[in-house]
């Protein structure tokens, strides 16, 4: 796993990571860093999760992991309803 610290312009910064396909975002502001915790968020769904400082390396690779899950799912569909059986070939 690696990470990035960005301290760019947010919409700039969220766009281009977006674009790069990067699945989950981190983030830690002052007042999170005060409650030691950071929000999670989910690119996919766009869903927000507080996460204590203690476990977020485990729910990271969690999220990852499901996100994983998700994509590979949704490929498989696609894949299956993409093909086509041909019984004739004349």
């Amino acid at each position: 796993m690696s990470m990035k610290i960005l301290q760019k312009h947010r919409v700039t910064s969220f766009y281009h990571w977006e674009l790069k396909g990067v699945p989950l975002r981190i983030e830690i502001g002052p007042r999170d860093v005060a409650v030691r915790q950071s929000i999670l968020v989910n690119r996919m769904t766009g869903e927000k999760q507080p996460v204590s400082f203690d476990v977020v390396v485990q729910e990271v690779f969690g999220l990852l992991r499901d996100i994983q899950r998700e994509l590979f799912e949704r490929a498989r569909l696609r894949r299956q309803t993409q093909w086509q059986f041909v019984e004739n070939y004349g």
